[in-house]
């Protein structure tokens, strides 16, 4: 099973994890889009990652996610709502006239919206966030 790694540094730590900075992204250097990175214009990228080492604020670490469970919570995310709005307005149309059919599909897209928030809150939502592996040693200058 792969996993995105990253290298980031402990900006607080909270009761459900750590906020943590990301520095840089392992495939930052080799991404076709690194010139024009949202991420990198915006200057950082800050993640709440789960603390099982129980790194503290201004620690280096590594941090990963599984890469199944990073695109499964995009399509959860962007996909799901989206299939639920097409799916409510088609069964909204087979039983009622088109003006109902529309609110119907919005249901449809409100119900996605809330699962997919339920996922990325709810229990096992842990699955879905980065984890804390390790502390990365500060270097000592000889």
């Amino acid at each position: 099973m792969s996993k995105l790694k990253e290298i980031g540094e402990v900006l607080a730590v909270e009761p459900n994890g750590a906020r943590v900075k990301i520095l840089e992204s392992e495939g930052c250097k080799t991404c076709s889009f690194r010139d024009g990175c949202i991420l990198k214009r915006k200057g950082e990228w800050i993640i709440t990652a789960t603390n099982p080492v129980g790194a503290t604020t201004g620690e280096r670490v590594e941090i990963s996610i599984n890469s199944m469970a990073y695109l499964g919570a995009g399509a959860i995310l962007f996909i799901l709502p989206v299939f639920l709005l097409v799916a409510f307005y088609l069964i909204g149309k087979a039983l009622f006239n088109g003006a109902f059919a529309v609110a119907v599909g919005f249901v449809g897209l409100i119900a996605g919206t809330g699962i997919a928030y339920y996922f990325g809150r709810g229990k096992g939502a842990d699955r879905f966030r980065y984890r804390i592996e390790e502390i990365i040693p500060e270097s000592v200058d000889p």
